[in-house]
């Protein structure tokens, strides 16, 4: 059986330091801790998790766990829908039909933070809506 090789200490250096350069522009990128707070916002919104009766009147919503978060990926963060592409683990564009290709929810995101930004009465922390997604994955 062949051994693989250890990284070079130089290699695990470079690499190091450019993880420590990345980490330092993502901290950069997050919104303020002032005034930022907590929302309830549920993070499960999916047909399987509301309960409806024969009429279609919503009888009950389950799957309420972690519904405390930050404003900036609570009732401010775009829905999971168009951040997919943000999750390597389960975005599977170009091999799956039912995805939206990266143009696509980049456009979907640009129509949505519009519609939010342009509404009379904006709900708190509608500004952090552009960058959701980023904060999310990170």
């Amino acid at each position: 059986m062949k051994r693989t090789p250890a990284p070079s200490d130089a290699f695990s250096d470079a690499f190091s330091r450019a993880e420590e350069m990345i980490m330092d522009y993502l901290i950069t990128q997050l919104p303020a801790k002032d005034g930022e707070g907590f929302v309830l916002a549920f993070s499960h919104m999916a047909s399987q998790n509301i309960m409806v009766d024969e009429d279609g009147k919503v009888t009950g919503i389950i799957e309420w766990d972690m519904i405390t978060m930050p404003r900036c990926v609570g009732c401010s963060g775009y829905p999971s829908w168009i951040t997919h592409d943000w999750f390597p683990s389960v975005y599977e564009w170009p091999r799956s039909e039912g995805e939206s290709s990266p143009d696509e929810l980049k456009r979907y995101r640009e129509y949505y933070n519009r519609c939010v930004s342009s509404q009379p009465q904006r709900m708190e922390g509608w500004e952090l809506t552009e960058r959701s997604h980023m904060w999310e994955a990170i």
